[in-house]
């Protein structure tokens, strides 16, 4: 229902908590402790296919449109420099930014 409803991901569940639990860290000098991440949730319809996430996905093509948007923009491309650092072993570009001054103030 909500794909064609066009909904996509959702903030949902309650009683939500992050917590230091009982179970030490092993790689780990003096005592240190794992975390637990606990929520409830109540599915809405049955036959849906539910994804959990700890946060919203971003996906590579969510970052090239982002990329592309800044290269675009005129204020932020000054600010921000890209380039291409290499490729991935999935043969995807590994884009390197540079944040700094820009050379010349904006007027």
């Amino acid at each position: 229902m909500p794909k064609l409803k066009n909904l996509g991901w959702l903030r949902m569940g309650h009683n939500i908590h992050y917590y230091k639990n009982n179970i030490r860290r092993k790689d780990c000098k003096g005592e240190r402790y794992q975390y637990s991440l606990t929520w409830q949730f109540q599915f809405p319809n049955t036959g849906d296919v539910c994804y959990f996430s700890h946060c919203y996905p971003y996906s590579y093509t969510d970052l090239q449109k982002d990329l592309l948007e800044i290269a675009n923009d005129a204020v932020k491309s000054q600010y921000v420099k890209q380039r291409i650092l290499c490729h991935s072993l999935g043969g995807n570009m590994v884009h390197l930014l540079t944040v700094t001054t820009p050379l010349y103030p904006p007027d």
